[in-house]
């Protein structure tokens, strides 16, 4: 049979062996999968790669799954689980539909601290504070039986109901209520971080910033503290 070779400089025609039993003859036996067992040392060095792989791999999941539980922000279930623990101690104890997907609702205390105030001129660029001099407002303390009113533009210190016990493994945030700002009352938390393993009421700066005397009733629903795992 002829073919024109284009790939030939010279072009032209050669003769090519087409069809069985021309040119080089083929190896028809099948081909038999390499199992490792001719060769033993394969198998051994095979799996102890894939052993060692696995390792690593398991070591690092491990090491992701747990620094993630570590640094995240516990759930409902999780404070459920470790107020049932004892991990988590609240008095008077709070109330399941008192607790959030991912924080506790805690109420308003009894006890509200009136801040008193001369006029004075107070400089924070002053390193030290002379706290004798008569610049730091008084705050003395009152219990009410049902509520406390808030006259416009004036601010209390208030404290929570609940009575917080942490475990060492534990710290917590507590931020205020959003509902409450339209309102035109402002629940300011300067440091509302919360040590591991503190105890006692949470303490809170409210500042009635409208032109209303606003009611705080003893009992509501006020902040909200977040919990975290400390662990690292």
């Amino acid at each position: 049979m002829l073919i024109r070779n284009s790939l030939s400089p010279l072009g032209g025609e050669r003769r090519l062996p087409i069809g069985p039993g021309k040119g080089k003859k083929r190896n028809k036996e099948p081909l038999k999968p390499a199992t490792g067992l001719e060769y033993p040392w394969i198998a051994r060095v095979s799996c102890n790669i894939i052993m060692k792989i696995y390792g690593i791999y398991e070591e690092t999941f491990q090491y992701k799954k747990g620094a993630e539980e570590a640094m995240g922000i516990l759930s409902r279930d999780a404070i459920l689980r470790e107020i049932e623990n004892g991990t988590i101690v609240i008095d008077p104890p709070v109330r399941k539909e008192d607790v959030g997907e991912g924080s506790i609702d805690l109420r308003l205390g009894d006890k509200f601290g009136q801040i008193r105030s001369t006029p004075n001129l107070v400089d924070l660029s002053e390193t030290v504070i002379d706290s004798s001099a008569d610049i730091l407002p008084d705050v003395y303390w009152v219990k009410v039986k049902d509520y406390y009113l808030l006259p416009p533009n004036c601010s209390v210190v208030a404290t929570t109901m609940e009575e917080v016990k942490l475990t060492p493994r534990l710290c917590g945030w507590i931020t205020g209520r959003s509902r409450f700002v339209v309102l035109g009352l402002n629940v300011q938390i300067s440091s509302g971080f919360v040590q591991p393993g503190s105890c006692g009421r949470l303490f809170f700066l409210i500042n009635n910033i409208s032109a209303s005397y606003i009611k705080l009733v003893s009992g509501i629903k006020i902040c909200q503290l977040i919990l975290q795992d400390a662990e690292s």
